[in-house]
């Protein structure tokens, strides 16, 4: 599939291998970093979701900052435009670069039927903060 204005094309295994990684960055950062405690134990005392049901849907949290996932999927060889194009990162209203489309938020990543990561659904109108 070719994607306006763009002279190299984003197939139908590429968008879905960078939203599976994208996927994994978001459930290790809530399970395994002290930054997704907070709404680890969100999920599970406030709103009884159990561990195995987060780790079945693979729940996420992106952490409330401007540009971590981008840096991430930078550095894994994913350009800007790639980023933008498939959703997970939005252009800068002013100077270069891009800011990740989803800051302090719980995480649901949209699956398909043949279980490839297709999108992403957030929680919440605001960010989820500590207190």
């Amino acid at each position: 599939m070719w994607c306006y204005q763009r002279s190299v094309p984003l197939t139908r295994k590429t968008i879905p291998r960078k939203n599976d990684l994208t996927a994994k960055f978001y459930q290790y950062i809530l399970l395994k970093n002290k930054v997704g405690a907070f709404a680890l134990n969100y999920l599970i005392k406030d709103r009884g979701i159990n561990m195995t049901s987060i780790k079945d849907f693979r729940i996420g949290y992106a952490p409330n900052s401007w540009d971590i996932l981008s840096k991430f999927l930078k550095s894994k060889g994913y350009t800007e435009e790639e980023l933008v194009l498939s959703g997970v990162a939005v252009k800068r209203n002013s100077g270069d670069g891009v800011i990740d489309k989803f800051r302090g938020r719980v995480i649901f990543p949209l699956i398909s039927l043949d279980n490839k990561v297709v999108g992403f659904a957030c929680y919440g109108h605001r960010p989820l903060t500590i207190g």
